[in-house]
């Protein structure tokens, strides 16, 4: 059974290779794809905080969220 850490680290890695191997250097894939990652964090950080029922992981999330509307909002 895949997990959610397991999940969110793949999204994450696709993104990062999505990022490396950008030929055309398109500025809104490159923005979406940061996009995921953040978002990928923040699955992982929820997750972790959970498990050993910790409040820095929802506080990072609290951080990062406004960051990724911001980014969405370039886009």
């Amino acid at each position: 059974m895949i997990k959610i850490i397991e999940i969110a680290l793949i999204i994450y890695y696709i993104q990062l290779f999505g990022i490396i191997l950008n030929e055309s250097y398109n500025l809104l894939m490159i923005i979406i794809a940061i996009e995921l990652l953040i978002l990928s964090l923040i699955l992982i950080f929820l997750n972790l905080s959970f498990l050993f029922d910790d409040f820095l992981g929802n506080l990072f999330t609290i951080i990062l969220l406004p960051i990724c509307g911001g980014e969405a909002a370039l886009g």
